[in-house]
């Protein structure tokens, strides 16, 4: 498991780490969820950027961070990574800056 690689969750739906490596060992992983962009409203784009998930199996989709959803998962459902967003660090990281700080 890597921060910024993106699981499909039990429900289908997918998520991403953003939870430190070297923070391990206690069975469960920080994620946020990865939506379609009808499914939630975006007062603050900054909070929840549209991204694009490029997915191993070659297919593509925009997608919204859904930062208010954040939460600790366990980590055995997870299963393999199917796409990673590594390009996205700094959007991602300023969308929880934002939850966190207000700023």
């Amino acid at each position: 498991m890597a921060k910024g690689d993106v699981y499909r969750l039990p429900d289908g739906g997918l998520a991403i780490d953003v939870q430190s490596d070297v923070i391990d060992g206690f069975g469960t992983r920080l994620v946020i969820p990865l939506v379609g962009p009808g499914a939630i409203n975006r007062p603050l784009p900054r909070l929840m950027p549209l991204l694009t998930v490029s997915l191993y199996d070659g297919s593509s989709e925009q997608l919204v961070l859904a930062t208010p959803l954040m939460a600790a998962v366990p980590v055995k459902p997870l299963g393999r990574p199917v796409a990673a967003l590594d390009q996205e660090h700094w959007g991602i990281s300023a969308a929880i800056d934002m939850l966190l700080t207000g700023c």
